[in-house]
C-alpha cells in the first residue's frame, strides 16, 4: 500500500492511497501533531509495509444503494459504500465484516443495529485507515 497524498484537516489527515491498482481516499487520525488545515503532511507519504487496518466510521445500513463490493461515490472524499459479510458482532453498534477489496474491517454504526453473523450487508460511512 502506498500513500500518495496527505492533507491535514487539523488532527485528522485526508489521505489518498494506492491499493490493488485503485486510488482510495480515507482519513487517518494523527494526535501526535496538529497541522493547520490544508497543509500537506509529508511524514505520511510513502510506501507502508506495516500492518494497516481499515475502519468504517459513522456508518449506517445502506438499503437504497447496493454496491458491488467497494465504491467511493464522491471524488476526493472518504465517503464509502461497501458490501461485506458479517463475521461477528461485538455489540449493536460495532461489527466486523469481510470485504473482497479491503479484507476484514470494523464497522462503527451511528445507531444500534441488529445484524446476523454471516449475513451480507451494504453499508455507507467514512473510511478510516489505521496505521499500526
Amino acid at each position: 500500500m502506498e500513500i500518495v497524498n496527505c492533507i491535514s484537516t487539523g488532527y485528522e489527515r485526508l489521505v489518498s492511497i494506492f491499493l490493488k491498482g485503485k486510488l482510495v481516499v480515507c482519513t487517518v487520525e494523527s494526535y501526535d501533531k496538529y497541522l493547520k488545515e490544508g497543509c500537506i503532511d509529508s511524514s505520511l507519504i510513502g510506501v507502508f509495509k506495516e500492518p494497516v487496518n481499515f475502519r468504517l466510521k459513522y456508518a449506517f445500513i445502506n438499503d437504497k444503494e447496493f454496491s458491488n463490493g467497494f465504491f467511493q461515490p464522491i471524488e476526493n472524499s472518504p465517503s464509502t459504500i461497501l458490501t461485506g459479510k458479517v463475521k461477528f458482532s461485538e455489540n449493536n453498534e460495532k461489527v466486523v465484516i469481510s470485504n473482497d477489496f479491503l479484507g476484514e474491517l470494523i464497522i462503527e454504526f451511528e445507531n444500534s443495529v441488529c445484524v446476523k453473523d454471516n449475513s451480507l450487508i451494504s453499508i455507507r460511512g467514512e473510511l478510516q485507515l489505521e496505521i499500526q
